[in-house]
């Protein structure tokens, strides 16, 4: 019984990991308000702030197995939770759009390290599902 409520919260914590990509993705909705409040920055650069934590995501992925073989998972997830809270909160108290769309880029940064390791986990808690099963 014990073990079967470890591998339920471990997945849920997994899943709760994921989440990280929808929640870079929130910025797209507020869109027309950022444009407002940055009347000085055409709206394609004002747009650089949904779309850099996407394009930021490729790297970390790209490089994700050297990464595993390096740093441990637990290295890795905080890490790349750390990079994501940093680039999630610092921009509330910056002004600067070019700094903001840095901030947003190191949060893409952090969700391209952790989202490949919960993809991981989830199929590796699968098989300990299955094992127990």
């Amino acid at each position: 019984m014990a073990k079967t409520k470890n591998v339920t919260f471990l997945k849920f914590l997994i899943v709760l990991i994921a989440f990280q990509d929808v929640a870079a993705g929130v910025a797209g909705s507020i869109m027309a308000d950022l444009i407002v409040a940055f009347p000085e920055f055409p709206p394609f650069v004002v747009m650089l702030i949904a779309t850099i934590p996407g394009f930021f995501q490729i790297f970390p992925s790209l490089f994700y197995g050297k990464l595993a073989n390096t740093f441990s998972k637990r290295t890795l997830l905080f890490t790349g939770l750390l990079l994501f809270i940093i680039g999630g909160i610092m921009p509330f108290f910056i002004d600067n759009l070019f700094i903001i769309i840095a901030f947003r880029g190191l949060l893409g940064l952090g969700v391209g390290i952790t989202l490949p390791l919960s993809l991981i986990s989830y199929q590796a808690s699968l098989m300990v599902v299955k094992e127990i099963l």
